[in-house]
């Protein structure tokens, strides 16, 4: 904005990581990024949608919830339950 600088060294690694769990969750391709001061860039492939398997859904959802908490644990075991039993939680839509 203005040529302000919005990124210092930290907040571009904590960025840089968020775009690597992010593309890997995605189930993208990161192909090149550049994090500047001020803005950034990111150019990804993104492929044909196609099914993942539940065990699949299952590890990129851990991505996101990658503390071992007995919450997260219990969402997990629900999330993996609704899957099972291929509930409409779990349909695709």
């Amino acid at each position: 904005m203005n040529g302000d600088w919005l990124f210092k060294n930290a907040d571009k690694e904590m960025l840089r990581r968020l775009i690597w769990l992010l593309v890997e969750f995605c189930g993208l391709e990161l192909l090149t990024y550049a994090i500047m001061s001020n803005h950034f860039h990111v150019l990804v492939r993104v492929f044909m949608a196609s099914p993942i398997s539940d065990e699949e859904l299952l590890g990129r959802y851990r991505l996101l919830q990658p503390a071992n908490t007995a919450r997260n644990e219990m969402r997990f075991d629900f999330l993996r339950a609704q899957l099972a039993a291929n509930t409409p939680y779990a349909v695709e839509n």
